[in-house]
């Protein structure tokens, strides 16, 4: 392979990074794939292998993060390893959220305390203002007392009320931490190969703040430009072939996607296929490849 294809290729594969999953290819891609124009005719290789460079990506990939907060205390899995479904990708420390635990049953309790310190203050401010009100009727008593008698009865209401919020949510934080101690290691949502390990032992890690991307290798799609012209020629379904350097053979795909529209700064459509059949050959992600039509 001659030095400068080598590097369209590469500069191909790194327009792609990122990339994996069923999302089309970002503007940022695209820009990429603009600088890397197609071999001219005179390149052997290219003679020897015609049509659009592409890169072969996973089906499926996912950042695996947690729902909640918390220290690393095992990363179970290296980068290449291959895990099953379930499997656990991490642990994590349960002394913090055990102490928070403890501290929020203790919430709970005191607001159960007030909440019932409250019920009793609205039942008797309730009791003394249907008694104001009997009392005023009979004439043995004012009717300011009546009025006063029934502002304490809404402000005693009222706290009923907080307080029955402030429990609502000590049992709220109580059943949170209840689950975060159940779920104190991290599993894989689907089988497949950790493809980055973004945090070690003793990182904190929470949502937004991934420990692992899993990739699904068992599945395998590729991604490649061509121009308007020639897209209308690869409509979904189409049969192509995929010709990679250390194959003895082209793999079988079909087009599965044509993107709707020209991307805009590269005058280029964006098409991804589906590869058939891989069987035991050993294709890995992010490698780069020729597509032509099926002979």
């Amino acid at each position: 392979m001659t030095t400068t294809l080598r590097s369209r290729i590469v500069l191909l594969a790194l327009c792609f990074t990122g990339a994996c999953g069923d999302a089309a290819p970002s503007p940022a891609a695209a820009s990429v794939a603009a600088t890397t124009p197609r071999p001219a005719a005179s390149d052997p290789l290219v003679e020897a292998q015609p049509g659009w460079v592409a890169v072969i990506m996973p089906a499926k990939s996912a950042d695996v993060a947690p729902q909640f907060e918390g220290e690393l205390a095992q990363l179970a899995v290296v980068v290449g390893q291959q895990v099953r479904e379930g499997e656990a990708l991490a642990r994590f420390d349960t002394a913090a959220a055990t102490e928070a635990l403890a501290i929020a049953r203790a919430d709970l309790q005191a607001a159960r305390g007030a909440a019932a310190q409250a019920a009793a203050a609205a039942r008797g401010a309730r009791h003394r203002y249907r008694t104001e009100q009997t009392l005023a009727a009979q004439g043995y008593a004012a009717a300011a007392s009546v009025v006063d008698a029934a502002a304490e009865s809404g402000r005693t209401g009222g706290a009923t009320a907080s307080a029955a919020g402030q429990v609502a949510a000590a049992r709220a934080r109580v059943e949170q931490l209840e689950r975060r101690l159940r779920d104190t290691a991290l599993t894989a949502p689907f089988a497949g190969e950790v493809a980055v390990v973004y945090r070690e032992q003793g990182a904190l890690a929470g949502p937004g703040q991934p420990v692992v991307r899993l990739i699904d290798t068992s599945a395998m799609l590729v991604r490649f430009a061509v121009s308007p012209a020639e897209a209308a020629a690869l409509p979904e379904g189409t049969p192509i072939e995929v010709v990679v350097d250390w194959l003895p053979q082209a793999l079988s795909a079909h087009v599965r996607r044509v993107a709707p529209q020209v991307d805009a700064p590269t005058g280029l459509v964006f098409l991804e296929a589906e590869l058939a059949g891989l069987g035991e050959l050993d294709v890995p992600p992010r490698a780069a490849a020729w597509v032509r039509r099926a002979a």
